[in-house]
């Protein structure tokens, strides 16, 4: 889900080289990059629930502390605001010059709207509110890219914790133990054959 908000953020910088956008494409790409950041905040809140580290026994050994990192603190508060409000107001930063051939270069960023969201605090819960409040606050606009590509780093450095745990070594031992019965079973109903 990550890669395909990259995708299109690299995809759009890329095509404002030489074409010029109208609102038609604007909104399109809006619609486009908040359907690839709410498959990833969900997917992201989905893996969180999955390691349960607030539960009191959680399938795997690793520290509840990981969680409690801004960048996962501020995936959730805009992901509930995108199922709860609405899609999130798309900034699009363009920066560039012309070269001789008519290309420009560009640079680009996709921010969230933080002033559209605060006009909608009353469609949030309190506590999401409060939540969400926490990093908009002072700011016109979030940077996506930075806080979603940010946040996978923390999630790199979970997963190389649950892979290390021991409870991961007893689950991956049992998939192979399975997966080697099925293949033999396969290999022999073939023979059989």
């Amino acid at each position: 889900a990550l890669l395909e908000f990259n995708r299109l953020i690299f995809q759009r910088a890329d095509q404002g080289r030489i074409v010029e956008d109208d609102v038609l494409d604007n909104e399109l790409f809006r619609i486009r990059i908040n359907q690839c950041a709410a498959t990833f905040l969900t997917s992201l809140d989905m893996y969180q629930e999955y390691l349960s580290p607030n539960k009191a026994t959680p399938p795997f050994s690793i520290s509840a502390d990981k969680f409690r990192d801004d960048r996962f603190g501020v995936c959730k508060a805009v992901r509930n605001y995108i199922q709860h409000v609405s899609t999130v107001g798309i900034n699009i930063s363009w920066g560039g010059s012309v070269c001789a051939c008519g290309e420009k270069i560009c640079s680009f960023s996709v921010s969230a709207d933080a002033e559209e969201m605060k006009k909608n605090k009353d469609k949030l819960r309190e506590s999401t509110w409060k939540s969400l409040s926490k990093y908009i606050d002072g700011k016109s606009e979030i940077n996506l890219f930075e806080i979603f590509n940010g946040v996978v780093d923390v999630l790199f450095a979970i997963q190389k914790e649950v892979r290390a745990s021991t409870e991961y070594a007893v689950e991956y031992q049992n998939h192979a133990q399975f997966l080697s019965k099925r293949k033999s079973i396969r290999y022999s109903k073939r023979q059989h054959r």
